[in-house]
C-alpha cells in the first residue's frame, strides 16, 4: 500500500504521525537516552501501554476493522524494533548519538575499508571472527557482549561464520547482520564428508578443522584483513577484552617469536591465579586458543598445511610452532558460558576445569601496561632471574606438610617426569595433560601457579638454570615421549585398579591383552595408541 494511502487511512482514524502513531522522534529520543537493554525494555512497556490506551479510545469512535488492521501492522513493527538483536544494535547506535533505525542488510564487509594508516606501518584494524555452528542462544549471548563492549566499529568489524545448516542459528545471526555496524555473515554450507577411517573416527574435529580453515581463508584472503581475533560462540568476554588485544597487537608484528595472543589461561581458576595482578602477562609455548589473535602472514604459512582434525593440537607440535610462543594473561579474558555451551566436541571432558575460570572483577587499561617486556630478550632476562631467586622445595615437602608456604616468597619445585607433574596437578587442580611434551601454560617447561597465595614455579628437570634462560631452543625441553607416558598414566588410572584389571599394568602384557579380548574390548585397547609404561 502506498505511503500516501496509509497516511490518509491513519488520518481518517485519528492516528496521525503527529498524534498517536509512533511519535518516532519521541521514541527514538527515548531509546537514545537508554543506557541498557533494561531501559529499552522499560521504554517499550511505557510506549506500548500508552499506545494501547489511546488506540482503544480512538478505534471505538471510528472504522473498527480498518483501525485494527493498522494496529496489527504497527505491532509487527514494534516487535522487530524491540527484538533482542535489534536492542543490542540500538544500544550501539545510542552510544553514538544516532537515533535513526537502520534496517538489517546482509552484506560482506568490503575490502576497501581495511586500509590502515598507522604511523608504525601496522594495520590497526582487527576483525572479530565469531565461530558458530548449532547453538543459537550461545550466538545471541556472545554477540550481545561483543556489541556492548566493542569500542570502535571501524577498528573492530565483526564477521560471524556459521558451520552447517541450523536454521535457528542462521535466523539469530541474520538479526545482527548490519552493514553500518560493520557486522557481516559468512556461511560454510559445503562440508567435505568424512570418508577415511581417520576422518570418521574424529568426525566432529574433522568438521571443525574444515570450518576454521574455510573461515580464516575468507577473512584473510578474500576480505583482505591483516589481523584477526577468533572467538567462539560459547565464550563470555571480559570488560577489558578489546583493551587487551589492542595493546598487544603490535607484538605480533615486532617480535617474530610471538605468533599468537590468547585471552585464556588454562590454569586460571581463582585458587591458581593471582586475582590481584590482573595486568600480569606471560609468554607460553603452549597454544591456549579460546579467544586468540593472529596475523595474515602467519596464516599464509599455516593455511596450505592445515590438518584434517585436531587443529589446536597440531598448532602445538614443535615442528609447526618452531619455537614461537603465544602471549597469555594471568587472569583469563574469556570464559566458557556453561549454560549455553553444552558438552561440546570434547563431550564435557574438560568441564570441571573450564567451569572454574573466572573473568577479572575490574578492567585493566592495557594501554598503560608495558607490554613490550613480553618481547623475548626482555622477558627471558626477567623470567630467568625471577626463577633463580626462588626458593627450591621438593614435591614431597608440599605433600608431607613439612613446609609452610609464605605468600611473600616465591618457590620452585622440579618435576622430572609426567608422574611427578600429575601428582602436583591432582593435588592443586592443574590441568594434567601434555601435548607435544608440553604441559599447559609452560614456557621452557616452567608452569607458574599459586598455592595458598604463594607463587610456585613448577620446573622441568630438563631445564638447566646455569644456562642463560631462553638462550637455547625450547624443543630441547620437550619430547613426544611425555605424551605417551601421560597417556599410559591415564590408561592406568582407568583400568589398573580393584574391580577391573589387577594383574601387571602393561598394555603390551599378554595377560592384559587377553583380558580386554574376553571383554570384547580389543578395539578399545588399540584406540589408546602407543603408550610408554612409567
Amino acid at each position: 500500500m502506498p505511503p500516501s494511502c496509509q497516511n490518509n487511512m491513519l488520518k481518517h482514524n485519528g492516528l496521525t504521525s503527529q498524534g498517536l502513531l509512533l511519535d518516532r522522534d519521541n521514541l527514538n529520543h527515548s531509546i537514545g537516552k537508554s543506557t541498557s537493554l533494561h531501559d529499552l525494555a522499560q521504554s517499550q512497556k511505557m510506549f506500548s501501554s500508552r499506545f494501547r490506551r489511546s488506540v482503544i479510545k480512538r478505534c471505538s469512535k471510528n472504522n473498527g476493522l480498518l483501525c485494527f488492521f493498522m494496529i496489527f501492522l504497527i505491532f509487527i513493527w514494534l516487535r522487530n524494533w524491540f527484538s533482542p538483536a535489534q536492542r543490542d544494535q540500538n544500544a550501539v547506535l545510542s552510544a553514538q548519538e544516532t537515533h535513526v533505525y537502520i534496517p538489517v542488510v546482509e552484506k560482506s564487509i568490503p575490502k576497501e575499508i581495511n586500509k590502515g594508516n598507522s604511523p608504525t606501518g601496522i594495520d590497526e584494524q582487527v576483525v572479530i571472527l565469531v565461530m558458530s555452528a548449532t547453538r543459537s542462544e550461545a550466538v545471541r549471548n556472545h554477540l550481545g557482549q561483543i556489541l556492548r563492549l566493542r569500542p570502535s566499529l571501524e577498528k573492530f568489524p565483526i564477521v560471524i561464520s556459521q558451520d552447517g545448516d541450523s536454521k535457528s542459528v542462521t535466523d539469530v545471526i541474520r538479526e545482527y547482520v548490519n552493514e553500518t555496524l560493520r557486522i557481516s555473515f559468512i556461511h560454510h554450507k559445503d562440508k567435505i564428508a568424512a570418508s577415511t577411517a581417520y576422518q570418521k573416527s574424529a568426525k566432529n574435529y574433522f568438521y571443525i578443522a574444515q570450518h576454521y580453515k574455510w573461515a580464516l581463508d575468507k577473512v584473510f584472503k578474500e576480505m583482505g584483513f591483516k589481523t584477526v581475533i577468533i572467538t567462539e560462540d560459547d565464550l563470555d568476554i571480559a570488560e577489558d577484552f578489546f583493551s587487551y588485544f589492542s595493546a598487544t597487537q603490535h607484538l605480533l608484528y615486532e617480535d617474530p617469536t610471538i605468533w599468537c595472543v590468547s585471552a585464556f589461561n588454562d590454569n586460571g581458576a581463582p585458587a591458581l591465579a593471582d586475582r590481584k595482578k590482573s595486568d600480569l602477562l606471560y609468554r607460553t609455548d603452549f597454544f591456549p586458543g579460546l579467544g586468540w589473535m593472529l596475523t595474515s602472514k602467519t596464516w599464509e604459512e599455516l593455511s596450505p598445511k592445515w590438518p584434517e582434525a585436531y587443529w589446536d593440537d597440531w598448532l602445538r607440535r614443535q615442528d609447526i610452532r618452531k619455537d614461537r610462543v603465544c602471549v597469555r594473561p594471568e587472569i583469563s579474558r574469556t570464559s566458557h558460558n556453561m549454560k549455553v555451551a553444552g558438552k561440546g566436541s570434547s563431550n564435557g571432558l574438560y568441564k570441571a576445569f573450564l567451569s572454574s575460570i573466572r573473568l577479572p572483577e575490574s578492567p585493566v587499561d592495557f594501554s598503560l601496561v608495558n607490554v613490550d617486556r613480553l618481547k623475548k630478550e626482555q622477558f627471558d632476562a626477567y623470567f630467568g632471574q625471577t626463577i633463580k631467586e626462588t626458593k627450591e622445595i621438593k614435591i614431597d615437602d608440599l605433600f608431607g606438610g613439612g613446609i609452610k608456604l609464605d605468600p611473600e616468597i616465591a618457590y620452585r619445585v622440579v618435576y622430572k617426569n609426567p608422574r611427578d607433574f600429575r601428582r602436583l596437578a591432582k593435588q592443586y587442580k592443574l590441568m594434567n595433560d601434555f601435548r607435544s611434551g608440553m604441559a599447559r601454560t609452560a614456557y621452557y617447561g616452567v608452569i607458574p601457579f599459586l598455592i595458598d597465595g604463594a607463587r610456585i614455579y613448577a620446573i622441568s628437570g630438563k631445564l638447566d638454570l646455569e644456562k642463560p634462560f631462553g638462550s637455547f631452543s625450547s624443543v630441547e625441553i620437550y619430547t613426544d615421549e611425555w605424551d605417551k607416558m601421560n597417556r599410559y598414566l591415564d590408561f592406568a588410572d582407568l583400568y589398573c585398579k580393584p574391580g577391573k584389571w589387577t594383574g601387571k599394568c602393561d598394555p603390551k602384557d599378554q595377560g592384559m591383552i587377553d583380558w580386554f579380548k574376553r571383554r570384547n574390548q580389543s578395539k578399545r585397547l588399540a584406540s589408546w595408541g602407543e603408550m610408554i609404561v612409567i
